[in-house]
């Protein structure tokens, strides 16, 4: 792990935020109001992110937008420490956020037994 940080604060008009790529695996738990991941699928759809997800090893820049309450931790782990926490290959998450339901139902609320992600589409 390279170690984690919290943060709260509001923000009252969107901000674009340019995300550079790092050799790190964030786990965000978030508290307040959705993410948008701009672009994030193919043909340049968005994702929404709510509550909590994993950002894999980035090959290129990503933006994504923000506004209204911001409240969240993120767990910076290196790509050793992401894949033993969460048993899966680093590929699978290479250039995407993937909910962190998706990945293991165990790790959140409810949900059936799943290791792995959903193949790219």
């Amino acid at each position: 792990m390279h170690g984690y940080f919290a943060t709260s604060s509001w923000l009252q008009r969107p901000v674009r935020e340019r995300h550079l790529p790092v050799a790190e695996v964030p786990l965000i738990l978030n508290f307040g109001a959705s993410h948008t991941r701009l672009h994030a699928r193919p043909g340049g759809a968005s994702q929404r992110l709510d509550h909590a997800w994993v950002t894999g090893l980035q090959t290129r820049f990503h933006v994504s937008h923000a506004v209204g309450e911001r409240r969240f931790m993120v767990v910076r782990f290196t790509p050793l420490g992401a894949h033993i926490f969460l048993r899966l290959s680093m590929d699978s998450l290479t250039d995407r956020s993937v909910p962190l339901l998706e990945i293991d139902p165990r790790r959140t609320e409810s949900g059936p037994n799943k290791r792995s992600v959903e193949p790219r589409e």
